[in-house]
């Protein structure tokens, strides 16, 4: 009886071991292709470039149709969660994405005219 029991008890934590996802870290290094549909003329689609140097991430935003690369300051990654700004045209911009799926990231930019809502898709090397 007594190895009967212990037989199903290591067996319902195999199964439950089992079951759990298995949490894969994300990484945001790397190129991707930004669009932002209700963001103002110029600023619906851009490619963000994500870097990381000495344990801290680099980013930089290029808006091509109005000629405007930037700098992203206060730079974090936390428990999945992205996030940097800028200042753009005297507006300070911050951005927070989350990864949906491995090359997907979802989020929003928020500025003085309120949120704006943003997806990213990583630019796969050819």
């Amino acid at each position: 009886m007594k190895r009967l029991i212990i037989f199903i008890a290591i067996a319902s934590f195999t199964a439950m071991a089992a079951a759990q996802e298995v949490q894969v870290q994300k990484n945001p290094v790397g190129n991707w292709k930004v669009e932002a549909p209700y963001a103002p003329e110029g600023f619906q689609y851009s490619k963000l470039g994500v870097t990381k140097v000495e344990d801290k991430y680099v980013v930089d935003m290029n808006f091509e149709d109005v000629g405007y690369k930037l700098m992203g300051e206060r730079v974090t990654f936390i428990d999945g969660v992205f996030k940097f700004g800028f200042w753009v045209e005297e507006v300070d911009v911050t951005i927070t994405f989350k990864f949906n799926g491995e090359d997907k990231l979802e989020g929003f930019a928020v500025t003085v005219d309120g949120e704006i809502p943003m997806t990213a898709v990583r630019i796969k090397p050819q």
